[in-house]
């Protein structure tokens, strides 16, 4: 295939613009509820976070795309837990042989909601179609199932660890099954063990699992201390992030290395021992961190956008994010973007992801109805396709979907820039 621009970044001029890719994008629902179900926080009486989305950008007060904003403003205005649609907080995996498995949120809305589910799906044409969900972690009484992890061992070992939250008590922890006939049944529900020590944080599983070797599947495991923890001791972080070890092809996972103060990191091995993980601080922005180690010790997580001359803010738009090795060598890496129009962008680093191409930042999709959104998970193929799966509660280019994920399709010669 064609080589990748390699030009300096010192020597090309800054490109404010993003790049389209237009036609040689395709998109494909992986699940369409049909209706827009609310975002988190939507319509909470006197709410004005950072999750209120025209206090954020007032402008769309006059879109009339938005004249419904709020309208559900409490718990019973809300999708009945089970009901038929979701597709939030989307996971995604490539089988040896090809076929691609997707974890999903659905029967619940993206607010806590007990009863909520984690379901599964799968393609075998790269992400045209998708076989109709099947549920495979019910959420029961007062307890919300959210948060996946998923990882495949080979074409018929997948695992998946979850996180559980009582919306009672308010405790939390880690849970994971295991299937070994390519998802059509799932062992009993394990715990996963939280690290020892005083305090420990409360922690819920992150997206894509890494697969650094064989038998070997690596997670992120992120969360907090709770309220009365910050009480006894003022210093504690507003996050905490870990990475989860098996060396038993997801069997158990029994070793773990603290990773620091951020949440929702991507792991990549680079090689047998330079790693490279994308994350949020406690800040929300972007950060980068590297080891050298196999993942067993971090250095200084440092922004993952470091030329503030364009926007002073602009880190803070694009996490969280998916990293995938590209068969070119190149590093790609797909993020949230938090920014008016909402959507879905991608960078590439050509120097193994030491740096990453703000200047030349490539549009996958900008008409997410709300910043709350995203969640790329992508993989690619030997031969150059890439899928990649994120969620919306609506897309703008199809509210027939209502809240969905979509599965958005493309070869990596398409962003070959002249």
């Amino acid at each position: 295939m064609a080589a990748l621009d390699a030009a300096p970044l010192a020597s090309r001029p800054r490109i404010m613009q993003p790049i389209t890719l237009g036609d040689r994008l395709t998109r494909y629902p992986i699940v369409a509820t049909g209706q827009r179900w609310p975002c988190r926080h939507e319509g909470v009486a006197g709410y004005t976070g950072s999750h209120d989305l025209l206090l954020r950008f007032p402008a769309l007060r006059n879109d009339p795309r938005y004249v419904d904003y709020g309208r559900y403003v409490d718990e019973p205005d809300r999708p009945v837990a089970g009901s038929r649609g979701g597709g939030l907080f989307p996971v995604l995996a490539k089988t040896p042989g090809g076929t691609l498995v997707c974890i999903v949120r659905t029967g619940a809305s993206h607010k806590n909601t007990a009863g909520a589910q984690i379901s599964l799906t799968m393609s075998t044409d790269r992400g045209r179609t998708w076989s109709p969900y099947r549920v495979i972690v019910q959420g029961g009484g007062e307890q919300d199932a959210r948060n996946p992890a998923l990882g495949v061992v080979d074409d018929n070992t997948f695992v998946v660890a979850y996180g559980v939250h009582n919306l009672t008590t308010g405790k939390r922890c880690m849970q994971m099954i295991r299937s070994t006939d390519a998802g059509r049944s799932w062992s009993s529900p394990t715990v996963v063990e939280p690290p020892a020590g005083d305090p420990c944080p409360w922690l819920h599983p992150h997206g894509q699992m890494c697969r650094p070797g064989p038998g070997r599947l690596v997670f992120n495991a992120r969360g907090a201390y709770t309220s009365s923890q910050h009480e006894t001791q003022a210093n504690l972080p507003e996050r905490e992030s870990f990475l989860y070890f098996s060396d038993d092809h997801g069997a158990s996972f029994t070793r773990h290395v603290h990773l620091g103060p951020i949440t929702e990191t991507a792991v990549l091995a680079m090689d047998d021992t330079r790693w490279l993980c994308y994350s949020r601080n406690t800040q929300g922005s972007a950060t980068v961190g590297r080891s050298a180690d196999a993942g067993q010790t971090w250095g200084e997580w440092t922004p993952a956008y470091p030329d503030c001359r364009f926007r002073t803010d602009f880190s803070s738009y694009i996490a969280p994010g998916s990293l995938v090795r590209l068969p070119s060598g190149n590093v790609l890496l797909v993020h949230t973007y938090r920014d008016h129009p909402f959507g879905v962008r991608a960078v590439i680093s050509r120097d193994g992801a030491e740096t990453f191409d703000w200047d030349r930042p490539f549009v996958i999709t900008d008409s997410f109805w709300t910043f709350d959104s995203g969640y790329p998970s992508a993989v690619c193929f030997d031969d150059g396709m890439i899928v990649c799966a994120a969620y919306t509660m609506l897309d703008l280019a199809h509210p027939e979907w209502g809240t969905c994920a979509i599965a958005y399709v493309w070869h990596e010669r398409d962003m070959v820039v002249s």
